[in-house]
């Protein structure tokens, strides 16, 4: 009777421990059939092209949603074909050439810029990178594509590239414009400089040169053609704004002239400037 019940006893724990056995693998079961549905829905989710070709044949055993649209198929029209079922012969042996030194290798391979020409699309460019995956022996058994759209940015850099060439060309075309009128209004203004100077009724008066030009020469020949200030207009309005106030309260306000001069009309500002081309005002 003893041994009948410790027999049973040992019936009962084995069973037992099967149970568990049973249950920490369907566990283990169930939690690998939800990393692999997680893992299939990323696959499937991804935005870009994701496929994987059999190293033997380099026929497609997976290929997403994404990619499938790209191509123009779908995924089942895919599974077990190969790049010649889907692109000009030129370009499937290119990229099979390209696939098996890959596979060779052993290495991840980048490919930044990577035309295709799909049958039932037009022709799209991807930036491409592939790797081979090992299998148990450490040989490669499939080679991992993914693949990211870059038509429409590159037809993008290609927009701005022709207008940043539009625009160098125009600049370039402004720049020689205004030395042509730099050279204009510097003899123009110099002209009438003179005249206002060599004339006995306006010589006295003071004559302030407003100019954008900060070269020597130009400072050196106006002093010499007897005005008696020079000033750098700046670029900042605000700054532009105080220059002109400090001048006025300068010349109307600080500064004294002599009788002769005021009494004789000419006091006031005398100014004059090109129409819409001189860059000096004389005040």
């Amino acid at each position: 009777m003893a041994f009948l019940l410790s027999a049973f006893t040992a019936l009962v724990g084995e069973i037992r421990e099967r149970k568990k056995a049973e249950i920490k693998t369907q566990r283990y079961a169930e939690e690998v059939a939800q990393a692999n549905a997680f893992l299939d829905s990323v696959f499937e989710y991804v935005p870009d092209m994701i496929f994987v070709k059999d190293a033997k044949d380099l026929r497609y055993v997976r290929f997403n949603q994404a990619g499938a649209a790209l191509i123009g198929c779908t995924t089942q029209e895919l599974i077990g074909k190969s790049d010649y079922d889907f692109f000009p012969k030129e370009q499937a042996d290119f990229f099979t050439r390209k696939d098996r030194e890959n596979l060779a290798g052993g290495m991840l391979v980048n490919i930044p810029e990577e035309p295709i020409n799909p049958k039932r699309q037009g022709l799209r460019i991807l930036h491409t990178r592939k790797i081979p995956i090992p299998g148990a022996d450490g040989k490669a058994r499939y080679l991992l594509g993914m693949s990211e759209d870059i038509t429409n940015r590159k037809h993008s850099e290609s927009q701005i590239s022709e207008l940043n060439a539009r625009l160098r060309m125009r600049a370039a075309q402004l720049e020689a414009s205004n030395k042509e009128l730099e050279s204009f209004s510097y003899t123009v203004s110099h002209d009438v400089l003179r005249q206002i100077k060599g004339d006995p009724t306006t010589k006295t008066i003071p004559v302030v040169v407003l100019t954008w030009s900060a070269q020597d020469k130009d400072l050196i020949d106006t002093y010499q053609l007897g005005v008696n200030s020079y000033i750098v207009k700046p670029v900042d309005f605000d700054q532009f704004f105080e220059v002109i106030s400090n001048l006025g309260f300068y010349w109307a306000v600080m500064n004294k002239l002599h009788r002769q001069i005021t009494g004789s009309g000419y006091a006031k500002a005398y100014s004059t400037q090109c129409t819409g081309c001189c860059s000096e005002q004389f005040l």
